[in-house]
C-alpha cells in the first residue's frame, strides 16, 4: 500500500502592485478626512486676553434695578452680551470705552452688542451726553447694598463685568487702559463663546 502523499499548502496568488497602492492612498484619505473633521468642529482656543476669563461663566448676586420706577429683576433684563460697569466711573474711563466701540464700527453687529450699562457714575458731569451705547441704570437700595458686599470694591475703584446671553458673569475688565486691546478681548470672547 502506497502512502498517501503530504498536501502541499497553496499558495495564494500575491495581489498586484496596483491593488496595494489603491489600498493605501484609500486609507490615507480615510486619515485625512477623519483628521480635516475632527478640526473643523473643534472650538479654536482663545489668543491671549488681558481680561480675566472665567470658565466657566460663574453666577452673578441676584439683583434689581429701577425700570420706569419698577423693580425689575437683572437677569430679566439681560438678552445679549452687555458690560456692567461697576464702582466710580470717571472721563478717562468713559473715553476709553467710547474709543473701544469705535474700534468695532468695521463688524456692525459686533459694536451693536458692545452695549454698557453703568450702575449709578458718581464722577461724570450732570451734563454730560453718553453715547447711546452706554445707559445709567439705577439700583434699588437693597441690591446697592448687597453688591457692595459682594464685589467689594474700594471707594476709588472702578471695574468692568462682561455679562454673557445667560446672564453670567464671563470676564472682567480691569487694568486696560487700551481701547484697542478692550476690542479685541470683546471680540475675542464674544466671537468663541458664540455659537
Amino acid at each position: 500500500m502506497k502512502p498517501s502523499p503530504i498536501p502541499r499548502p497553496r499558495l495564494r496568488p500575491s495581489k498586484r502592485p496596483g491593488f496595494r497602492l489603491a489600498a493605501f492612498v484609500v486609507a490615507i484619505g480615510i486619515f485625512v478626512l477623519s483628521y480635516w473633521l475632527g478640526n473643523r468642529y473643534q472650538s479654536p482656543q482663545l489668543p491671549e486676553l488681558q481680561a480675566l476669563l472665567l470658565s466657566p461663566a460663574q453666577p452673578l448676586p441676584e439683583f434689581e434695578l429701577l425700570e420706569q420706577d419698577q423693580p425689575q429683576a437683572f437677569a430679566s433684563l439681560v438678552d445679549d452680551w452687555l458690560l456692567l460697569g461697576a464702582g466710580r466711573l470717571e472721563l478717562a474711563d468713559l473715553q476709553l470705552l467710547t474709543s473701544a466701540h469705535n474700534r468695532l464700527a468695521a463688524d456692525a453687529k459686533l459694536q451693536g452688542r458692545f452695549r454698557v450699562w453703568l450702575l449709578e457714575p458718581s464722577d461724570l458731569p450732570l451734563s454730560l451726553a453718553l453715547p447711546e451705547f452706554i445707559r445709567v441704570k439705577t439700583l434699588t437700595p437693597a441690591a446697592r447694598q448687597a453688591l457692595a458686599q459682594a464685589w467689594q470694591l474700594s471707594p476709588d475703584q472702578h471695574l468692568l463685568f462682561l455679562i454673557n446671553p445667560q446672564g453670567r458673569l464671563q470676564a472682567v475688565f480691569t487694568g486696560i487702559s487700551s481701547a484697542a486691546t478692550m476690542a479685541a478681548d470683546f471680540q475675542a470672547i464674544v466671537d468663541h463663546y458664540t455659537p
